[in-house]
């Protein structure tokens, strides 16, 4: 399907059309695009300098060299989310350094492995979601642990993930910063990962 010149200025819902198997979108002025359930969809050419908001949410097929290029199509893109793109976001990943802007990230239940480049190059990340990511390595998230590296993230969500028990314990060094941290369903969370844990809360407040 080609959309040449759209003239929407806010947000293009193309959710769960299960006959979208290609898109091509001219819209220099749309803010926000929905494709969350387009199952089918494998090409994505996109020219949208304004879009500000991705949601490609169950896309499970979408081609890797049409992901690579949403940082390059999209220099403004604040909100991404591509859970359950499967093995497609690997190769993102890298690019998406270009998006300085971006502040939230979805990639839960992917196969997405190392994120450096992206924790080094996001300054403006404030929330990141991994739920589920079964092959996310260990040192993965060592970056956070570099006092100028992603200063502003704020929630990160690693449920479902196979991470180490020494892996956890480098979450909860680098914690100080989050004002959430979801591990649930991390199997390696045991009671002695508790005083790392309550070593680097900041205190509860006092009753007034």
């Amino acid at each position: 399907m080609v959309l040449d010149k759209v003239g929407l200025t806010g947000l293009l819902d193309l959710g769960i059309c299960p006959r979208l198997e290609e898109l091509h979108l001219t819209a220099p002025a749309l803010i926000s695009l929905k494709l969350c359930g387009c199952g089918l969809l494998r090409t994505l050419v996109m020219d949208c300098p304004r879009l500000t908001t991705l949601n490609a949410t169950f896309c499970a097929n979408m081609d890797n060299a049409c992901l690579a290029a949403v940082p390059a199509a999209c220099p403004m893109l604040h909100s991404l989310s591509l859970a359950y793109c499967s093995t497609a976001v690997p190769a993102l990943v890298p690019e998406l350094r270009r998006t300085r802007a971006l502040t939230s990230l979805d990639l839960s239940y992917t196969e997405v492995e190392r994120l450096d480049s992206l924790l080094r190059g996001c300054a403006a990340l404030t929330s990141l979601r991994l739920s589920a990511c079964k092959s996310l390595e260990d040192a993965a998230l060592a970056p956070l642990l570099e006092p100028t590296c992603a200063r502003q993230l704020r929630e990160l969500d690693v449920s479902y993930c196979p991470l180490s028990t020494a892996a956890l314990r480098q979450l909860l060094a680098a914690g100080r910063r989050l004002t959430v941290l979801n591990l649930s369903a991390c199997v390696n969370v045991t009671e002695a990962l508790f005083p790392d844990l309550s070593a680097e809360l900041p205190p509860a407040p006092l009753p007034a």
